[in-house]
């Protein structure tokens, strides 16, 4: 032993680097290599657990509007989608066309869309992240996707261990909104029993559910009333923190800014489920990049696996 690291060693003083035993430095390294590696697999882990969903509006899917759309839930990592007010419509001048015009599959996407009402009004549509390369599969897929009316969609999300009844409506102002509901809602509904599944409904209900001055009281105890009977949903955003912005506008998802300078501000689009610990985050957001619409879009972060 060198008299340095004997000197240290008699005085109990941990020694310089230069005299650490070759050994214990390649160990040292070892272990560093090791936690390198393990926290890269908790990354992946985390990853592959949680997915991304979102449902908004997109005021219209035409003119390209659907792939704006595509492109902003590519850089928010979406990989579930309820969009709505789509206003895709089928080949009016071919008596043959039996199928909805839109994209079937654009920027990793698969797109399932139903016909709307007409060109400005109504229209939904299912997006999910599906890309063509097989190392980028995502941990979940949908299986049973169905149309039910016009304005209402609905598909099972399946991961390892849950299978998951996704409902999607876009509820159109007036009694045929209403109609809507309780005829085509509620036989998507019909189909997985509350007692057996968790179901989530999602989409723009135009109904303010949390007010107690609303503009229709009528339709909000309605709505209530189908929330209630059908598993007992709840809307999912008062449960998590928001950003300030949105707090001070109430967590409204629709803005319209008026001739006289005032801002007319409503809330209808809603993630509504009876369990909140299947998400770690349910939140307002706004993209700008390529998308034009003026509503705000409600993500959630959705736990595919339990967390250990």
């Amino acid at each position: 032993m060198p008299i340095q690291a004997a000197l240290h060693q008699a005085l109990g003083v941990a020694p310089p680097l230069a005299y650490i035993p070759p050994p214990l430095r390649q160990q040292r390294q070892a272990i560093r290599q090791q936690t390198l590696i393990q926290r890269a697999f908790n990354r992946k882990l985390t990853q592959q657990k949680t997915s991304h969903w979102c449902t908004w509006n997109l005021r219209s899917g035409r003119q390209r509007g659907l792939q704006q759309a595509m492109l902003d839930l590519k850089a928010l990592h979406i990989g579930f989608a309820i969009l709505t007010s789509t206003g895709f419509t089928k080949n009016k001048s071919d008596p043959y066309c039996d199928w909805v015009i839109h994209s079937k599959h654009f920027e990793g996407y698969d797109i399932y869309a139903m016909e709307a009402n007409s060109v400005s009004q109504g229209g939904i549509a299912i997006a999910i992240y599906n890309p063509r390369d097989a190392s980028k599969k995502p941990p979940f897929h949908l299986e049973n996707v169905q149309q039910h009316g016009h304005n209402c969609i609905s598909c099972l999300y399946c991961t390892g261990i849950r299978k998951l009844p996704m409902i999607g409506a876009y509820l159109l102002t007036g009694p045929q909104g209403l109609d809507d509901l309780h005829n085509h809602a509620q036989t998507a509904f019909d189909q997985y029993p509350s007692t057996r599944y968790s179901p989530v409904f999602m989409g723009d209900f135009n109904v303010d559910l949390d007010t107690n001055n609303p503009n229709n009281l009528d339709r909000q105890q309605q709505a209530l009333d189908f929330l209630s009977a059908n598993g007992d949903l709840q809307s999912m955003v008062p449960h998590f923190r928001q950003r300030r912005r949105y707090v001070n506008m109430g967590h409204t998802t629709w803005a319209q800014h008026m001739e006289d300078g005032t801002v007319r501000r409503s809330k209808c689009d809603y993630i509504c489920c009876r369990d909140k610990r299947l998400f770690t985050n349910v939140a307002l957001r706004e993209p700008e990049t390529y998308s034009k619409t003026d509503h705000f879009m409600i993500k959630a972060s959705f736990l595919n696996a339990t967390p250990r």
